[in-house]
């Protein structure tokens, strides 16, 4: 009559032992388990590098420039998982990187990855586009024609991407193509300021940026 219950009994105590084993495994242990979906388009994106940076303490020696500690790729369904030992190290930022978008950073508390708590973050990427601008001075005056012009959008600082500085151009022959990333599904602004002879104009035009794609435009003044 008893064995029955005396098994239950093993049973059950063997379920709690591996839980609380299990449990006292991850009280030292980082866990992030994010997901990551395009920020345009609402679906997972897959393959997707992810990072966990940190600047290391090693052998009682601080390194003050931040060095990868987990690295992960993200599934089909935009989640990824780090799980590491708990380590000596601060300043920790998680980056996130995939072809044909915007690659960003993100610092992270103590708190959200202290060890034996599970971070869930949830993050976008946003992909990117396109602008081809060709600015010819097809009307010219004379040599002393002189534009300004720059482009005004939504992207990041980065080396290829669009930026808000003006750039001047002058004579009559005057004839430049040149191509920016920036972020698809927005809308970017040209604006440029036209002096000739006696004269000057100021005018301006909407872009809209495709999704990884090219869009053209050509000014001309």
């Amino acid at each position: 009559m008893n064995k029955p219950l005396g098994h239950s009994m093993l049973l059950f105590l063997s379920v709690i032992a591996a839980v609380l084993f299990a449990c006292s495994k991850d009280k030292d242990r980082i866990m992030i388990e994010g997901t990551l979906m395009d920020a345009v388009q609402s679906i997972p994106v897959e393959g997707a590098d992810v990072f966990l940076f940190g600047k290391k303490i090693q052998g009682g020696n601080y390194n003050p420039s931040p060095t990868v500690i987990a690295s992960a790729n993200t599934d089909n369904e935009g989640k990824f998982s780090i799980n590491i030992q708990q380590l000596k190290a601060s300043d920790f930022e998680i980056r996130v990187s995939k072809e044909r978008y915007f690659s960003f950073t993100e610092p992270l508390t103590i708190s959200e990855i202290s060890a034996g708590k599970a971070y869930n973050p949830s993050y976008t990427l946003h992909p990117e586009g396109w602008l081809r601008i060709q600015v010819q001075n097809s009307f010219p005056f004379n040599t002393n024609d002189l534009i300004s012009y720059r482009i005004l959008s939504d992207n990041p600082v980065c080396m290829d991407c669009c930026n808000s500085d003006y750039i001047q151009g002058s004579g009559n022959t005057y004839n430049v193509v040149s191509s920016c990333r920036t972020k698809a599904n927005t809308t970017a602004t040209i604006i440029w300021n036209v002096h000739k002879g006696s004269g000057s104009t100021l005018d301006s035009a909407l872009v809209s940026i495709p999704l990884f794609d090219t869009v053209f435009y050509h000014l001309k003044y």
